[in-house]
């Protein structure tokens, strides 16, 4: 069974994706799939797995097909056991893929909430801070030794996400703090990472003492306050952060918590406005930093003043990243930022 699609690439396309892929999750009990090329360059995704259809379980193969224009072509779909007759589900499929065709164009979404921990080495942060789409706060805020340097952190980002369901949620979520993370490193100077899935050695502490003998420990964090449901109140699970780190901080000074620089308190895109700390910047770490990432003039510096584009601003982050991961000699710089 073939069912024409022509959808062109971009996002009407994600979108149909997105909805099938979820549809199919409920009705799949089992699945595994593959990608190939064909000789004709036609990009063919398929999974297979026991289809609940109708109080019936039913082995079927689901084939999309993208041209090399990118567009979705067709859908096939057809029993993997041969024997088994086409009209047993061929009206529940075709309706099937009619629904999910309806369910993109009404764009049927709920909101979820997603929480996303990463880590980092350094003081505590010292308060939650609120930034464009996302919270952004320690998820421990009760540690006992917050100004320890050359402790591991724990922070979460905080988002209410609108998605499909909650896989979708789950990929979206991860996607985007990922994203703001590369960002956070930039404006905290340090490193954020998320969790290894790793054992390591350790030094155990037993009755107060040293243990004569290392062990080997699963890396990891939890914490009965971990775990939410929704979104928190603003100030509610920690105080709020107070912008007092800078972009031209050269050092760290022992008993100063983690803060974000007051260049965050507005959009991305405003790192590099305050011509003031960029100017401060730019002169501690790389004299020539401006020209280089093609700053040429205070005029030129006034056009990024005015744009409402976040990419571009995020481009000149990446040029910032490279520059620092040249000329920037420290302990902890910005080269640790993940790409978009």
């Amino acid at each position: 069974m073939e069912i024409s699609l022509n959808i062109p690439r971009g996002h009407r396309q994600e979108q149909f994706l997105d909805y099938l892929n979820s549809a199919l999750r409920e009705r799949f009990l089992t699945s595994c799939g593959s990608v190939a090329v064909t000789a004709e360059s036609d990009l063919q995704i398929w999974v297979q797995g026991t289809f609940a259809l109708h109080g019936r379980q039913i082995e079927m193969k689901w084939q999309v097909t993208k041209d090399p224009s990118g567009s979705l072509s067709k859908l096939s779909v057809q029993a993997v056991d041969p024997s088994v007759p086409e009209n047993d589900w061929h009206t529940a499929v075709y309706e099937f893929v009619t629904s999910v065709l309806a369910t993109t164009v009404a764009e049927k979404q709920q909101k979820f909430f997603r929480r996303t921990l990463f880590y980092y080495i350094g003081p505590q942060l010292d308060g939650e801070y609120w930034l464009p789409g996302y919270r952004f706060a320690p998820a421990y805020p009760g540690d006992a030794d917050q100004y320890l340097i050359n402790a591991e952190r724990v922070v979460c980002i905080d988002q209410n996400i609108w998605a499909i369901d909650e896989d979708h949620a789950s990929v979206l979520a991860e996607e985007r703090a990922r994203r703001n993370s590369a960002r956070l490193s930039l404006l905290l100077n340090v490193g954020l990472y998320r969790h290894d899935h790793e054992k390591r050695w350790v030094l155990p502490i037993l009755d107060g003492k040293l243990a004569s003998e290392s062990s080997r420990f699963q890396l990891g964090f939890t914490h009965p306050s971990l775990f939410l449901k929704d979104m928190p109140k603003k100030g509610a699970l920690c105080n709020l952060g107070s912008y007092k780190g800078s972009l031209a901080a050269r050092y760290r000074i022992m008993g100063q918590l983690e803060s974000l620089p007051g260049e965050a308190d507005r959009p991305y895109r405003l790192v590099f406005i305050r011509l003031k700390g960029f100017q401060e910047f730019a002169a501690l770490h790389v004299p020539h930093l401006g020209r280089a990432v093609g700053v040429t003039s205070d005029k030129q510096l006034a056009v990024w003043r005015k744009t409402e584009c976040e990419d571009c601003a995020f481009l000149s982050l990446q040029g910032l990243e490279y520059l620092t991961s040249r000329h920037v000699q420290q302990a902890h710089r910005v080269i640790r930022i993940r790409r978009c």
